[in-house]
């Protein structure tokens, strides 16, 4: 939500098609690394897990440095947890976007496994 907050505050017009330049400067692909992913049931599904599990996974660390006494690791776990949502929401103020689907416009046949109900919110709009 705090990012979402940092989007809705943009300082400039939408930068997606800055974005895909650097994607391109980069060497990057995304049209293609989405088909790519899409065309592996295996990778559509690890990465659709991947996404799902992310809270899960937050908590669980928080719980885990909790539990086993790692009051060090805890604070340094929270500490890049906060100073990386602060560096999104900035990054989200300076270089706002749509997002990729929004700007590329795929068919829905090159992300179909990725679609509605598979774990992507940007995608449940669709």
């Amino acid at each position: 939500m705090f990012c979402g907050l940092g989007a809705s505050a943009a300082l400039f017009p939408l930068q997606d098609a800055r974005l895909a330049q650097i994607d391109q400067w980069l060497g990057f692909n995304w049209v293609a690394f989405v088909e790519v992913a899409n065309s592996s049931a295996l990778a559509s599904w690890l990465l659709v897990k991947a996404y799902q599990s992310t809270a899960a996974v937050l908590v669980g660390t928080i719980l885990w440095f909790c539990i086993s006494g790692q009051g060090n690791r805890l604070a340094e776990f929270l500490a890049l947890l906060c100073v990386t949502s602060i560096g999104i929401a900035i990054g989200m103020m300076i270089l706002p976007a749509a997002g990729a689907y929004s700007y590329y416009h795929p068919p829905l046949a090159s992300y179909e496994n990725f679609g509605v109900g598979r774990g992507n919110v940007a995608l449940r709009s669709r």
